[in-house]
């Protein structure tokens, strides 16, 4: 059954009043963690700055007065989180146990709060230190730590990277990286904190629908891959939403090639207006086994926010005869 665009309007808008419900008096919205990948039983609450990214990407899609200032007081908690020249760390500068500054957290913040880095002229304070953290291979190494110390290289890190710093001479093995993993179907060795291949189908999409244009280079793969899944599995909110927000940042349209499995995605909303958690990264990394799984309903609706409001907007910019 193909759902209505009310219908897909009225989801979107309990959405909307969950996340004005749940975001917490310093901007913050709240990730989980538990000691199992299905995120059963009981569940500690672990402050950190990382969602708030995902809200405020989700947000840009959207036209509503509640939007407006979920994306004022969000923006305030990042500012107020940046550390010494434009880096941020996951947990929040209060955190008894700190971590060290990464990449993931400090491009998806300077994204949403200062979109592209310029590629020549004058550049924010955090580029030289994130071109200066690769590996002997061109990679992104996920952690702001000594040379000497241990580090890894995830490839959804490495696509926020490039989500913020854009196509340059300097990113152009990471990208390499990422397309190959892709294509030769080894994203699960690629991706150390992701659980799924389609946080990297995501992270690789978004950055091509903000401009980097290499990654047109593994599209069809991805519309493929992606599709499959779709087509082929009893997924969950978190995925699904991921998989649509890839088919769209490619330019395809879930309301016209999976119209069963968007239905699905809106039965699956919860009457609170929330979709249910699902778990999207995990930790410690490598070399260690994965002991933690994090998650929560407010991880799983900004995607699914995001997913929705894009479907909405596909139909208005056809209703106006322009191009997605």
């Amino acid at each position: 059954m193909t759902p209505s665009f009310d219908s897909l309007r009225l989801c979107l808008d309990r959405a909307l009043d969950f996340l004005v419900a749940n975001q917490k008096p310093c901007g913050e919205f709240s990730v989980d963690q538990f000691d199992n990948p299905a995120l059963d039983g009981a569940a500690r609450s672990d402050p950190a700055i990382f969602l708030a990214t995902f809200v405020l990407h989700a947000l840009r899609f959207i036209e509503d007065p509640r939007a407006v200032r979920l994306i004022e007081s969000m923006r305030r908690f990042l500012k107020a989180e940046e550390r010494e020249n434009g880096i941020w760390r996951y947990r929040l500068t209060n955190d008894p146990d700190p971590l060290p500054g990464d990449l993931d957290d400090t491009c998806c913040a300077a994204f949403e709060l200062w979109g592209r880095a310029p590629a020549s002229g004058e550049q924010p304070p955090n580029v030289a230190i994130v071109l200066a953290n690769r590996d002997e291979e061109g990679r992104f190494k996920t952690w702001l730590r000594p040379t000497d110390a241990h580090n890894d290289a995830d490839a959804v890190v490495n696509a926020n990277v490039l989500l913020y710093l854009g196509a340059r001479e300097e990113t152009m093995q990471a990208a390499n990286f990422l397309i190959d993993a892709i294509e030769q179907g080894t994203e699960a060795t690629a991706m150390h904190y992701y659980l799924d291949s389609l946080a990297l189908y995501y992270a690789v999409s978004r950055a091509y629908h903000h401009g980097v244009v290499e990654f047109g280079r593994c599209r069809d793969t991805i519309l493929t891959k992606t599709a499959a899944r779709l087509e082929g599995e009893d997924m969950d909110s978190l995925s699904l939403a991921l998989g649509f927000c890839s088919l769209i940042n490619y330019g395809l349209r879930p309301m016209e090639n999976h119209p069963e499995m968007l239905a699905r995605l809106m039965a699956q909303q919860q009457s609170d207006g929330s979709w249910p958690k699902a778990a999207f990264y995990s930790g410690p990394g490598p070399p260690w086994e994965p002991q933690a799984w994090w998650g929560s309903a407010e991880m799983t609706t900004s995607f699914c926010v995001e997913a929705i409001a894009r479907v909405i907007g596909q139909r208005n910019t056809a209703s106006t005869g322009e191009m997605l």
